[in-house]
């Protein structure tokens, strides 16, 4: 029998049921410990060329530092309480990491901690790398995953460290995986650019990570399902597509045709990738299935008039 009597856990009846979700990798005390280093470097680069003045109404105090000022004062000096820099970084951890108050974080945070993970201060004059200049420090992470997220819930590609990210992988886990599943990234536009992943493809695959921790939000992880299926529909056809949903599920097909208004044989039609035309019924199996109906219809409709 093809059709697997269930249908999508996600676009079905279970939305509001989250996985387990892995616990991060640090606490967020830990990732402000270390923004201090950020925000000691950022005094000591306005200290260094700009002025010692304007360096201490940032830092909030003098450095007796003459030759680096503020480059090798303690860190506990800094008090963050002074930087908004600390209000972004207190909401892209639970953001990133999917705990505590994930919902503050919005296009206007974005938007924040993209312009800082971007501009932010890489060294200081000594030479010593500031931890936004560290692709593995806490700050970094935080930074680059609450991004990798944001874009992967507005349907934005990927790079393969953001996919990394978001997967808890390394980046050459990430490529053997992608590889084995025969999944190509898209050649970068420009040159030095990294090559990306259409943002449905990625959640497609990033959901079968153990690491991967989605949405908290029923309605993003909905939406995320959504575009989630129409590329599985443009990228595998109408047979593949559908048997792959109901292969993601927890009720039955003879649920599912009820709440459709069809007959089972027409549910089996459609894994078979040979449904009859009809329209309405195709409407109304979209519908209860949660997918992105005029995408679904149209797949109908072309495997329909190819068969």
């Amino acid at each position: 029998m093809l059709l697997v009597k269930r249908c999508a856990r996600s676009l079905c009846n279970s939305l509001t049921k989250a996985r387990d979700m892995p616990k991060p990798p640090f606490t967020k005390n830990q990732m402000f410990n270390e923004l201090k280093l950020v925000v000691r470097a950022m005094a000591n680069h306005i200290a260094a060329y700009g002025s010692a003045e304007a360096a201490e109404v940032l830092a909030g105090f003098r450095s007796d530092n003459a030759a680096y000022p503020y480059a090798e004062d303690d860190p506990n000096c800094f008090d963050l309480a002074r930087f908004r820099v600390t209000a972004y970084m207190d909401i892209a951890y639970d953001y990133a990491f999917q705990t505590g108050n994930p919902e503050r974080f919005g296009d206007d945070r974005a938007q924040d901690i993209n312009e800082f993970r971007q501009s932010a201060v890489q060294q200081s004059s000594t030479g010593d790398r500031s931890p936004m200049g560290i692709p593995d420090s806490k700050c970094r992470i935080v930074t680059d995953l609450a991004f990798a997220r944001w874009q992967l819930e507005q349907e934005f590609d990927l790079t393969v460290r953001e996919l990394a990210l978001l997967a808890g992988m390394t980046e050459p886990a990430v490529r053997n995986s992608l590889s084995n599943e025969n999944i190509k990234m898209e050649t970068a536009r420009r040159p030095g650019e990294p090559g990306k992943l259409d943002g449905a493809v990625a959640y497609a695959w990033l959901r079968k990570r153990r690491g991967f921790i989605d949405s908290r939000d029923p309605s993003t992880r909905r939406l995320n399902r959504v575009g989630e299926f129409r590329a599985m529909l443009r990228e595998q056809g109408l047979s593949r597509a559908f048997t792959a949903a109901l292969n993601d599920s927890d009720c039955s097909a003879d649920l599912l045709a009820e709440r459709a208004s069809v007959a089972p044989a027409f549910l089996e039609a459609l894994a078979a990738g040979k449904p009859p035309l009809d329209l309405k019924a195709a409407q109304r199996v979209g519908s209860a299935m949660g997918f992105d109906v005029p995408s679904f219809v149209g797949a109908v409709v072309e495997a329909a008039l190819r068969n």
